[in-house]
């Protein structure tokens, strides 16, 4: 917790005071943080399965009876959702894995993805992008699209999608207005973003994972993969892929480092990681909020922090699911307090 500037904020006498705040949070988090916290989640594509590691890899079958599965997203509530490809259909898990069909009568749905406020977007092969409410709502996006694969938004709200047949990634704002981001690919498929906002893409034909930069410049992130297709990112920068015809799910650095995360699967599709509860469980926001102020009491003085842990926990809306949004939103934009305490 230091990086968030603990020590920058308490001197003299109030330092110890930030480390008991630390202290706290911290150990709030780690008592109130389930088990499934970071579980990487992958459809098994040949078996029909869907299949759950912890982070040390140890897999368990989550869910299974599916038909050639593709793509997967969390809502903020620790949902699964899951594009069970052949039956033309959405099926939505519990945490515990009750399953609920969530939206039926699609063409062979593939990527799948969230936007802030809770709507669920779909790639469909009859090449549409369609969107739901959070109450299964559905209405067209965007339509005319060549086999829509991998769906991910930036920081900004804009939707990129994966155009397979047309081996271009294009950008669509909110509104739904389409321009071209990236082209002359080979069949690309799974997308996500880092928190720098660089654009992953895994080029299926050429067994290839290009990033981009927010400007759009390509550079290789990894070669010599056999057909990748799910990209997803963990809270520490890195990057796992789907390796279809090998059965396996790679782990990469941010520097690029290739390890073996998984092996010995039927046609690894989708992956996606469970960030719920997340770091800041609302459990531990309760603790540190109770030590925020206790300090202040000590002092005879508000903080603005104090306001924020209020605002937060008064919140408690699906739209802030993410460290990033909730840290924003508790220590500042910088990510760190800015109340000034001497």
């Amino acid at each position: 917790m230091t990086g968030y500037g603990l020590n920058n904020v308490f001197c003299g006498r109030w330092r110890i005071a930030a480390v008991a705040v630390t202290l706290a949070f911290a150990g709030a988090c780690a008592s109130t943080a389930s088990g499934a916290l970071a579980d990487l989640y992958e459809t098994d594509n040949l078996t029909g399965n869907i299949y759950r590691f912890t982070p040390a890899g140890v897999q368990t079958t989550f869910a299974s009876g599916l038909n050639h599965p593709e793509g997967l997203t969390f809502d903020a509530s620790g949902n699964l959702f899951v594009a069970d490809t052949n039956n033309d259909r959405i099926v939505e898990y519990s945490p515990t894995g009750v399953q609920t069909v969530f939206a039926s009568g699609l063409n062979h749905p593939a990527g799948l993805a969230f936007d802030s406020s809770g709507n669920l977007f779909v790639g469909d092969l009859s090449g549409s992008i369609f969107k739901y409410t959070p109450l299964g709502i559905q209405s067209t996006f965007v339509t005319g699209l060549n086999h829509p694969e991998g769906l991910a938004f930036d920081s900004s709200g804009n939707l990129y999608e994966s155009d397979n047949f047309t081996a271009s990634v294009f950008q669509f704002t909110p509104a739904g207005t389409q321009s071209a981001f990236a082209s002359g690919l080979n069949r690309p498929v799974g997308l996500v973003f880092d928190s720098a906002g660089n654009l992953y893409e895994a080029d299926n034909n050429t067994g290839t994972i290009f990033r981009y930069s927010p400007a759009g410049v390509q550079s290789i992130f990894a070669t010599g993969l056999n057909h990748p297709r799910g990209l997803t990112i963990d809270y520490a920068g890195n990057i796992y892929v789907a390796d279809a015809n090998s059965g396996t799910i790679f782990e990469y650095t941010p520097a690029g480092v290739q390890s073996t995360f998984a092996t010995g699967l039927s046609g690894p599709y989708g992956i996606a990681i469970n960030f719920v509860p997340e770091l800041v469980t609302w459990q531990a926001l309760v603790v540190f909020f109770g030590v925020v102020l206790s300090l202040e009491r000590m002092r005879g003085k508000k903080s603005r922090l104090s306001g924020r842990c209020h605002t937060l926990l008064g919140r408690k809306v699906r739209s802030v699911n993410s460290v990033n949004q909730r840290m924003a939103l508790l220590f500042g934009s910088h990510g760190r307090f800015d109340d000034n305490l001497t």
